[in-house]
């Protein structure tokens, strides 16, 4: 299972067989971009099957817009259309799409589930969380339980699903068979994630999660999502204003915390280095 889930061609094929909603994909791509036409709608997004094929296509994903940028695309990367995929674009906002943190125990049922929904992403707009809130979604959480019993899925998971205003549906985007790098943002929702997936992992079998999930608490991982949207071309007040917009609400950064600093104060140092090198190269330009 783990092996179907960290192979893009593999995932999608199973989830569809499930019955569960997914953008429109195309797993082998034609040899010919027209053909590749016939069978998908712009905007397409190129992913790589797997991280195996990072030597052919270093990138998380690509998009193309339009007829030119396709031929433009297969013409610059040639050698690697055997290890990419096709899937349409299902365009909206950023804050369309949602990601489950969840548990399930050794019979496949779904112990809890810490729901939020992205704000922004790095890289932007089809990324990972860099700004999101918590936020229960009962279709969400209906669709997260189908997706882990279907599976067979024992342990953590973080699913994310985005919905398609043409068709009304929540679909399918991909599930990460691991504990995300910010699932310490589960607790401060009150949900017991990494403590029911270490129950599990003991082989011991705990009772479904009784916490209603805390909403409207901010995850922010500030150095990372303000630099993505400056790349996006976001104005600065903007994106201040989007900030003070949630500087009330409960809120957990990607690496600080006052029990334990280090971490924080690590990467603040590596911020300022970084920000004195960009500034020496500058000035030696």
């Amino acid at each position: 299972l783990i092996e179907a889930l960290n192979d893009k061609k593999q995932e999608t094929a199973l989830i569809a067989r499930m019955g569960i909603p997914v953008p429109k994909t195309v797993q082998e791509l034609p040899a010919d971009p027209n053909d590749l036409e016939d069978l998908i709608q712009f905007p397409i997004l190129f992913k790589p099957y797997s991280f195996a094929a990072k030597a052919l296509f270093p990138h998380k994903n690509a998009q193309v817009k339009n007829r030119s940028e396709l031929r433009r695309f297969y013409d610059s990367h040639a050698d690697a259309l055997p290890v990419l995929l096709a899937q349409e674009i299902i365009t909206g906002p950023d804050e369309y799409s949602w990601v489950a943190s969840c548990t399930f125990d050794s019979s496949h049922n779904m112990l809890d589930c810490a729901m939020k929904q992205k704000i922004r992403m790095n890289p932007p707009h089809f990324g990972g969380s860099t700004f999101a809130i918590s936020a229960s979604n009962d279709e969400v959480y209906e669709l997260t339980r189908r997706v882990g019993s279907a599976l067979g899925y024992v342990g953590h998971a973080g699913i994310e699903f985005r919905w398609d205003e043409r068709d009304g549906q929540y679909k399918y985007i991909e599930c990460n068979p691991r504990m995300p790098d910010n699932v310490e943002f589960d607790e401060y929702c009150d949900m017991p994630t990494v403590w029911n997936s270490y129950l599990v992992a003991l082989g011991e079998k705990p009772t479904k999660s009784a916490r209603q999930q805390r909403d409207g608490v901010i995850f922010l991982d500030l150095r990372v999502d303000f630099a993505a949207r400056l790349r996006d071309g976001e104005p600065i007040l903007e994106i201040l204003g989007s900030y003070l917009k949630y500087f009330f609400h409960r809120r957990k950064g990607q690496y600080f915390a006052f029990d334990d600093p280090k971490p924080g104060l690590l990467v603040l140092w590596r911020t300022l280095q970084t920000l004195k090198r960009s500034a020496l190269s500058m000035l030696a330009r």
